[in-house]
């Protein structure tokens, strides 16, 4: 099993935070923080392989995080090759946004 993060700030245009290529991945848990001192709104999205972006895809949508609030999704989402996460908020340098993915390839090949 292998675990990778990655965390940053939301744009206010739905950007990629992380893409599966290759062996299947479970995000684990997304975790959205306001470092504001205002009420931000946030999105995210799973988006399918070779589709765009679209709140159709919504895994959080017009979600309100007050001042200095965070909320999370620990749902698994899994993630197949070519899938992504999207997210964007309502204003820049105020969201930061962190997802935990592992990925069970070293068990599905039997090398533990």
């Amino acid at each position: 099993m292998s675990q990778r993060h990655s965390s940053g700030y939301l744009l206010t245009t739905n950007s990629e935070i992380y893409r599966c290529v290759g062996q299947p991945m479970t995000v684990i848990g997304l975790w959205a923080t306001n470092v504001s001192g205002s009420t931000r709104q946030w999105y995210a999205q799973h988006v399918p392989a070779d589709a765009s972006p679209s709140d159709e895809f919504s895994l959080a949508y017009d979600q309100t995080l007050s001042a200095k609030g965070a909320t999370q999704i620990t749902t698994p989402i899994i993630l197949h090759s070519g899938e992504a996460i999207y997210a964007r908020a309502s204003a820049v340098d105020s969201i930061v946004l962190t997802l935990y993915v592992v990925t069970f390839a070293d068990y599905v090949a039997g090398s533990f």
